[in-house]
């Protein structure tokens, strides 16, 4: 034959705590006696003295009062002092004999007699039976222990689970870029020199023009939304009230708090997957965002780039006709001053233009030179920030990956704690019903 534990255990799985299934035991007894009809308890029916100046009845179950065996009557408390007045109608004697409850204490008029109490039976988790128990009442030990145990699972899975938590990995900080600025690089004035005076020596006309070095500026990268954030939802849930009522046997109300608990899990249950949709949502803006600053910045380099070279090429056939325009004016007063001279004025332009245009190939030489340079830096630069745009691109995804799994793995165990707070708040409600069957019996 089972055990009292073992039929316990039966509807709630196994029960380690064996102190409180003791207390358990001992409460559900007084509970039982509590609610059966006097009728029912006639097997654990005792005398108890009580004196003329009472008994207290702490702890007390009363079922009646007798004097030397003679039944005595139930007064109200207000009317003990009538029942000792020989005038009085409520007059109490020997042969009738009357009892009252008040102020803590049983009375027995006139001069004392005897309470009839209830024995509560001494039981074990181990004991098979409760002496003097009839079935249908230890079945309602069984089902108030049953819901006492439930009821503290309930409480410790709560105190566990209140700690839940999800810890997201740590967002990649945003690259810095390979900066690409050139600044402008001014070349010496090219002079045409050799003009004579008309004393024989010479004078120097210099051109004032200037090749400068393209500038060439882009944005590498455009402006980025907000990196993409997980908010943690608050999960604190509380059966506290759930459990005084529970405690006070207050079924009612403890089943209209456990009904506002479940409907706060599913709410929190709703907000996280809500949460979790408009994180993947951002992410995907984010890496759409990322990927649109790439091309952009690849595509304004190249820009710059070609704009620059054709604005050099621009640069040196502008100085080439204003170098031929200035030897030409220089022409008509160098052909007096050579002539004075006696020296050949196209031979001396002729030199004069082929210094010249060594002195321009040279220049442009070297600009050009400076230009590739300039123009490998940003090809360098570019590959680069690319790499470093790809390697961050990458790390963003890694960190959507496992944000969404860990939120995911949160999310589930949310849902986890919903399942297993809706499954003991079920069978606490099947208890109950069964429990309240039990005491229409007793």
């Amino acid at each position: 034959m089972s055990t009292l534990q073992e039929r316990i255990e039966d509807y709630i799985g196994t029960v380690s705590d064996t102190t409180s299934l003791q207390n358990w035991l001992d409460a559900g007894i007084e509970f039982v006696i509590d609610v059966s009809k006097p009728d029912k308890l006639e097997k654990l029916a005792r005398d108890v003295t009580v004196a003329d100046a009472g008994l207290a009845v702490v702890g007390l179950k009363i079922l009646g009062a007798h004097k030397s065996d003679v039944p005595a009557r139930k007064i109200p408390y207000t009317f003990k002092s009538k029942a000792l007045d020989s005038t009085s109608i409520y007059y109490a004697s020997a042969t009738d004999p009357a009892f009252c409850v008040g102020n803590g204490k049983i009375f027995v008029i006139p001069g004392g007699g005897s309470a009839i109490t209830v024995t509560h039976p001494t039981v074990t988790a181990s004991s098979t039976s409760i002496s003097l128990f009839e079935e249908n009442q230890t079945q309602g030990v069984i089902l108030y222990s049953a819901i006492q145990a439930a009821n503290q699972k309930l409480q410790g899975f709560v105190s566990t689970s209140d700690s839940l938590s999800i810890t997201l990995p740590t967002v990649p900080t945003s690259p810095t870029l390979t900066t690409i600025t050139t600044g402008t690089t001014s070349f010496t004035p090219i002079s045409v020199s050799d003009a004579i005076t008309s004393n024989g020596t010479y004078t120097d006309i210099t051109d004032t023009a200037d090749l400068i070095a393209p500038t060439i500026s882009a944005s590498l990268v455009g402006t980025l939304s907000d990196k993409p954030t997980y908010t943690k939802i608050a999960t604190s849930f509380s059966f506290t009230d759930a459990d005084a009522r529970l405690a006070n046997d207050d079924t009612e109300l403890a089943e209209a708090e456990l009904a506002r608990m479940q409907t706060q899990i599913n709410s929190t249950n709703q907000t996280v997957q809500e949460e979790l949709n408009e994180f993947s949502k951002d992410s995907i803006v984010f890496q759409a965002e990322v990927q649109k600053a790439v091309h952009n910045s690849n595509h304004n380099l190249q820009v710059a780039v070609e704009q620059a070279k054709v604005n050099l090429e621009t640069d040196i056939q502008n100085l080439r006709k204003d170098l031929e325009t200035k030897i030409t004016n220089a022409r008509n007063t160098l052909e007096l001053e050579l002539f004075n001279t006696g020296k050949d004025v196209e031979v001396e332009l002729a030199n004069l233009r082929k210094d010249l245009e060594v002195d321009v190939q040279n220049k442009i030489k070297a600009l050009e030179s400076d230009f590739f340079d300039v123009k490998n830096a940003i090809d360098v630069a570019i590959a680069n920030n690319e790499q470093i745009l790809k390697q961050y691109t990458a790390e963003i995804q890694a960190y959507t990956y496992t944000a969404v799994a860990k939120i995911q793995e949160y999310q589930g165990k949310i849902e986890n704690k919903n399942l297993v707070v809706q499954s003991i708040v079920a069978l606490i409600a099947s208890l109950r019903e069964e429990l309240k069957l039990i005491i229409g019996t007793l």
